[in-house]
């Protein structure tokens, strides 16, 4: 089952690099540096209060559906709990939410686009995707998403032709939220009776845990969505597109790497419910290994090549973006081994008071350095701020962790990464200086890098899990040849 859904959650985490490759660049190219910072700020403002609104509730959903699968009606109720308790909160902020708009200037200056993004507030109560992974769905949240992904693609490409088209555009992400919700509704009503939906709830049982772990969403989106929203107050729609264009691209390989923590969730809240640590820990192990076996060649190569990435993406005209890239570029890796030790690790075993005093040490971190340094650095002194504020929490989830279960950080194995992926930087700079044309040289350094990647974890070191990946290949492919025998 486990793998079942990596595939299908790597699939899914495709479709979320593939998107933003795809649209952002062409975005950018037409809407400029401007215009798709300003339509970043709003869709970042719409999701701090869509933050608000959900309590917590994506990841502690799915932790309680978890629980509850096997008991029709319990998982019923439960649903309907959570449901309820989204609903009137997002009623609550959506009051707020209309009120800042006429309270804050800055705001009051965007009104027509973020009007138009109180739809997005809204249809974030049928965001329904804690229900579905609770229950281990992942193949329905898959094929949804890749299709509302692949018709917003086409109707981008058809609907933005100039920058005058910006609210166009910001109206995509509205309609795709929209149509997310009424597909989760009808997907939903084929799980649940709907009948007699509300009866019996006890919506107050669920407020402590709801309160823990909403101090911690909340606290984490405070220095990864909050700093775009700091940006547009305290520096320029400008470098509000420089610093967002160089996350979307930092976030890419992270995206594809996180996609394996997502999975793991519910399997890991099972095993520990039934108290069985040693295969607990025998998953954490083999999710360290990974996280640390694909994360440091990603970042050294990033880092490298910042400069050209950004400029095939976005064009020169985004040149700037590659510094805030370049202070970026550890987050795979900071933000791949935070997700372990919090979202593996404390989250299944309830551990919600204490993640919540970690991350807001670090929103507490953040919201200090974005607000010394955006005014001096602009779009880098947010970067900088995202990577300090990650390393703080990476460190300090890795330690509380540590008091609870007897995981430790493979010292060894991430030096020996390390060490091995230093011929990184040597094809990478050899061929800044051997090959002058920018998208042959990115397109033949992939490559390389590539082919070093496989001979360096199979030959030199063996890692034990790509070994056990190519192993795991080889018998497929050898049971699909018998089978055509």
């Amino acid at each position: 089952m486990i793998k079942k859904n990596f595939v299908y959650n790597v699939l899914l985490s495709v479709s979320q690099i593939l998107y933003p490759v795809i649209t952002f660049p062409y975005a950018s190219r037409i809407l400029g540096v401007e215009g798709i910072g300003l339509a970043t700020f709003c869709e970042s403002i719409c999701r701090s209060f869509m933050l608000v609104a959900a309590l917590g509730i994506p990841i502690y959903g799915v932790r309680e559906i978890a629980k509850t699968k096997n008991n029709q009606k319990e998982m019923k109720k439960v649903f309907s709990e959570i449901f309820l308790i989204h609903l009137a909160m997002t009623l609550v902020v959506s009051a707020a939410y209309i009120l800042s708009i006429y309270a804050v200037e800055r705001l009051y200056d965007s009104k027509d686009i973020l009007f138009w993004g109180l739809l997005l507030v809204v249809s974030n109560v049928f965001a329904f995707e804690w229900f579905f992974m609770g229950l281990e769905q992942f193949k329905f949240v898959t094929i949804r998403t890749i299709i509302i992904r692949f018709i917003s693609i086409g109707l981008i490409f058809f609907v933005v032709k100039d920058q005058d088209d910006l609210l166009p555009y910001f109206l995509l992400i509205v309609i795709s939220s929209v149509l997310n919700g009424f597909i989760n509704v009808y997907y939903v009503s084929k799980i649940l009776s709907f009948q007699n939906f509300f009866s019996g709830v006890n919506i107050q049982r669920h407020f402590k845990s709801l309160m823990y772990i909403f101090g911690t969403t909340f606290a984490v989106n405070a220095y990864t969505l909050l700093d775009t929203v700091l940006l547009g107050f305290l520096s320029s729609d400008k470098s509000v597109g420089f610093y967002t264009s160089a996350l979307k691209l930092n976030r890419v390989p992270l995206t594809m790497i996180g996609s394996l923590g997502v999975v793991l969730v519910p399997k890991l809240s099972g095993l520990m419910g039934s108290n069985n640590l040693a295969e607990f820990k025998r998953i954490i192990d083999k999710s360290l290994s990974l996280i640390i076996t694909l994360s440091i060649p990603v970042m050294i190569g990033v880092c490298c090549m910042s400069q050209e990435i950004v400029s095939i993406f976005f064009g020169t005209h985004f040149a700037p973006a590659a510094i805030p890239m370049m202070i970026l570029s550890p987050l795979t890796l900071l933000i791949g081994l935070s997700n372990i030790f919090g979202i593996q690790i404390l989250t299944p075993m309830s551990k919600d008071k204490e993640m919540m005093k970690i991350v807001l040490s670090g929103a507490f971190i953040s919201l200090l350095l974005n607000y010394f340094l955006i005014p001096v650095f602009d779009e880098n002194g947010a970067a900088f701020s995202n990577f300090f504020t990650e390393l703080v929490v990476t460190v300090a989830t890795y330690f509380v962790a540590k008091r609870h279960i007897d995981v430790t950080f493979p010292t060894g194995n991430f030096l020996k990464q390390l060490a091995i992926s230093l011929p990184y930087i040597l094809i990478i700079f050899t061929l800044k200086l051997l090959v002058h044309d920018m998208y042959l040289r990115v397109g033949v350094t992939v490559f390389l890098c590539l082919i070093y990647f496989v001979i360096s974890q199979l030959v030199f070191i063996k890692n034990e899990v790509i070994l056990e990946f190519r192993d795991s290949m080889m018998r497929k492919m050898i049971s699909r040849t018998s089978r055509l025998k």
